[in-house]
């Protein structure tokens, strides 16, 4: 009988006591997470005066409404679904994201090193030897000497006349 009468409030005052969902994540690829606002909620907890009788106010004899078990006073007024607990996954995801990038990048800085030792042993050289003869000659000290007149001031190039 107290069993239903709970179940009976509990559909009753559904509104009351319930948060309100948050969605948060689940981009690019991430996994959807969120929490539970409960800014607007009014906890409402149930306790038998048996429970209570037998083994005290500070035990779990208090049934939180949205809860699925027996807690202590504390633990019953508690949101365990709130903000805080959705901060602390993202803070281990985002450590665990940032302990992979590092790991990755490791992997390739070893790749690196491993290819400089491979070609170290197999040339005796550090470098290649065509490598300083394949940089770039500076074009635009070439471009303003081209088209600079006699008196020093830049001069566009002529273009000839179409007939």
């Amino acid at each position: 009988m107290k069993k239903n009468r709970m179940n009976r409030v509990l559909e009753l005052t559904r509104d009351h006591w319930s948060g309100r969902s948050e969605r948060r994540g689940g981009y690019g690829g991430e996994e959807p997470d969120g929490y539970f606002d409960y800014k607007e909620a009014i906890p409402v907890l149930f306790a038998t005066l048996t429970r209570l009788q037998d083994l005290g106010p500070q035990a779990a004899v208090w049934w939180r409404c949205g809860h699925r078990s027996w807690e202590a006073l504390t633990d019953a007024l508690d949101n365990p679904k709130d903000v805080r607990a959705w901060r602390r996954r993202d803070e281990a995801r985002n450590a665990e994201r940032k302990r992979q990038q590092a790991l990755e990048t490791e992997q390739r800085q070893a790749e690196v090193r491993e290819a400089r030792e491979r070609a170290r042993a197999r040339t005796g050289r550090t470098r290649h030897p065509a490598l300083p003869e394949l940089r770039q000659p500076d074009l635009r000290l070439r471009h303003r000497q081209f088209f600079r007149s006699a008196t020093g001031r830049p001069q566009l190039p002529r273009l000839p006349l179409r007939s």
